[in-house]
Order: structure tokens, then sequence, then C-alpha cells
């Protein structure tokens, strides 16, 4: 019944905002735009940076101990969601990406990456839910 209405409601939004492949001006994840070459992109919202990476493609972006605010900046763009203690700072990027190419699919990302006082990451989560 899930999958049923995930087919619903993303044939809904492709009739509103479909389009094939991944707009050049979108700046995404090489293997993502490659990947979705001539598949239908119905929705993607959030950071696009984040569409189309895994955990280990993120593994190769980000070095805890080693990887500053300003590299994060530039990889991910800045973010909105921002938490900040007396011990360290937070930064959440999400995206979420529907397709439709010989079946439905949903991708949902979200990437939290905890800084040290010193603004080098400490350590960061990549968590994907992928529903077909």
């Amino acid at each position: 019944m899930r999958s049923i209405l995930l087919l619903i409601s993303v044939l809904g939004m492709f009739a509103i905002t479909g389009c094939t492949g991944i707009p050049d001006s979108v700046d995404v994840n090489p293997e993502f735009r490659s990947e979705m070459e001539g598949k239908t992109l119905s929705e993607a919202t959030g950071t696009p940076a984040l569409w189309g990476q895994t955990e280990d493609s993120i593994a190769k972006k980000i070095f805890p101990s080693k990887t500053s605010k300003n590299e994060i900046k530039m990889i991910f763009g800045s973010t909105n969601n921002v938490k900040l203690t007396e011990t360290a700072e937070t930064w959440t990027y999400k995206s979420s990406v529907v397709t439709i190419f010989e079946s439905a699919s949903y991708t949902k990302n979200t990437l939290i990456v905890l800084f040290d006082n010193d603004g080098i990451v400490k350590r960061y989560t990549m968590v994907s839910d992928v529903k077909q």
C-alpha cells in the first residue's frame, strides 16, 4: 500500500515538475549527474551537493580531525541548520530526490557535521533513506 501511495505522489509531482536529467545549472555530485542522465527527476530539494551522495562518497570528502568549516562550506555550501553548545558546533544538511525510471524511488539524505572549538570536524554522520 505504501509503495502505491509513493508511486501516486511521485506521478503527481512528475505531472507538475518533471524533467529529464539534472539541469546543468545545478551543482551536484558528478557521479549522481551521470547516474541520472536520461532519467526523469521528478523532485529534488535541499542541498544539491548532497544529492546522490552515499556514506562511501562522503567518507572521501570529510576527514575527522582534518577538514575545516571552510572546506565543508566549499563542498556543501552554507546551512541554515546550525546548533551551538559550549563545546561544539553542529551543521546539518538535508536533501531528498524523487525519480521515475522503470520504477519510482525516493532518497532522503541527512548529513550532520560536528566541529570542535577550533572549527575542525570532530565527527560526522551520513544517513541515507532509500525507498523503491
